[in-house]
């Protein structure tokens, strides 16, 4: 969800910042990590307050810095190059996020698939076969509770139907052997 992905970026640490280099100055480190503080309080103030506090702690630099005016096109060009990084960074923390959510969707899945298995056992076929559905609605491409399901309609007679979800299972993973197992012992 894009809400999650703005919390995230407004509270969420930064990732350590990494120097480019063995000779990059030690001592900048703690200007740069003032420099991606969330709260903007703690930040510089500006572009010119950056320079200073770096300046401060690394004087010998100073002598091939001048103060140039930026031109408007410049300025410009800036404000795209900073939008189009933002914008990346932004890809960046929703791939990220989506890989956490198919992970949870896929636990829940799992979890789901085992109070299937454990209310078959119990006999309470009905109450399996929702929880089964309930796994691939949390979790479509988990390849189990298919196959589960195609052994529930076998063993209700429904051939078409357990031929139908083994075939599922095996579009999702076409590796997963007790599926191919099973929609070969139908024929």
């Amino acid at each position: 969800h894009p809400m999650a992905v703005m919390f995230a970026i407004k509270t969420e640490p930064p990732a350590a910042f990494v120097p480019p280099g063995a000779d990059f100055p030690k001592m900048v480190l703690p200007v740069v990590a003032r420099a991606f503080e969330k709260d903007p309080e703690q930040r510089h103030a500006d572009a010119g307050a950056l320079r200073d506090a770096i300046l401060e702690v690394v004087p010998e630099i100073g002598s091939g810095i001048r103060v140039v005016r930026a031109s408007q096109r410049r300025t410009m060009v800036t404000v795209a190059l900073i939008a189009v990084a933002v914008f990346a960074g932004g890809l960046v923390g929703w791939n990220v996020y989506q890989k956490h959510r198919a992970a949870a969707d896929r636990t829940a899945a799992q979890n789901l698939n085992e109070i299937g298995d454990a209310r078959d056992d119990a006999g309470d076929v009905a109450g399996a076969e929702e929880s089964y559905r309930l796994a691939i609605e949390r979790d479509p491409r988990y390849a189990v509770p298919y196959n589960n399901l195609g052994l529930l309609a076998l063993r209700g007679g429904d051939v078409a139907e357990a031929d139908s979800m083994f075939r599922e299972a095996i579009e999702r993973d076409p590796r997963y052997s007790t599926a191919l197992v099973n929609l070969g012992n139908l024929y």
